[in-house]
């Protein structure tokens, strides 16, 4: 008798840990990409950002690692816009972002700011795990205290990390979202720099030629998901 008991106990234990692993496994996950359109990423620059975001889309691995995850485009210069929603017909939104081939005049300025404003009210509308995924090749030069960088007589001048306000990177940590940044042809470190202590809360990777960007993006990808 007690060896049946034990038997029934265990087969009911069981399926609550199954059950458990079960829904865990296919929590829903989205994720953001936001693409730097400013005056500093010229067309060709801009097409090969293009091409290289249809691509992973339309990659049969990174399809397999995505499993089902959602995702959304944001592009952002001054200003942010949605270009994409959340979907995941990975199909659908390949061939829709390579149908896109002009994009808005967004003003000129450079502004990650104005993307994680926009990415935190459409996080706010879901419940899964959140990613926000943003590449660009200048910290802001916009925003109020935002340690935007320049250069002065052709030699850039590091951005001031002191007057840097963390509130959007505070955002992003309450609201429970993962942050992670490509940065474009930071040869001197200060774009990076800039980065982890505005926006970053995960990971970075920097000093990326755009010829590359396709690697650095799939790279990318497969640290955020696996």
């Amino acid at each position: 008798m007690k060896l049946v008991l034990s038997f029934l106990i265990g087969i009911i234990v069981g399926i609550f840990v199954c059950k458990d692993s079960y829904a865990s496994e296919y929590v829903d996950r989205y994720l953001i990409f936001a693409i730097d359109v400013s005056a500093s990423i010229d067309y060709q620059e801009y097409a090969l950002q293009r091409e290289a975001y249809v691509k992973v889309l339309r990659d049969q691995d990174i399809r397999d690692i995505l499993d089902g995850t959602y995702i959304a485009i944001i592009e952002f210069a001054t200003e942010a816009k949605l270009v994409y929603s959340f979907t995941n017909n990975y199909t659908a939104l390949a061939d829709a972002y390579e149908a896109h081939i002009v994009r808005e005049q967004l003003h000129p300025g450079t502004n990650p700011f104005a993307a994680v404003k926009l990415a935190l009210a459409l996080f706010a509308g879901v419940d899964g795990i959140k990613t926000f995924d943003i590449s660009g090749d200048g910290a802001s030069n916009n925003s109020i205290n935002s340690g935007g960088y320049g250069s002065y007589r052709g030699k850039p001048i590091r951005p001031s990390m002191n007057s840097i306000i963390p509130a959007w990177k505070q955002a992003l940590n309450d609201a429970g979202v993962t942050s992670n940044a490509l940065v474009i042809d930071d040869k001197y470190g200060h774009i990076k720099g800039w980065y982890n202590n505005a926006i970053v809360n995960g990971f970075i990777i920097d000093s990326v030629e755009i010829e590359d960007f396709y690697e650095a993006l799939r790279k990318k990808l497969r640290m955020e998901i696996m």
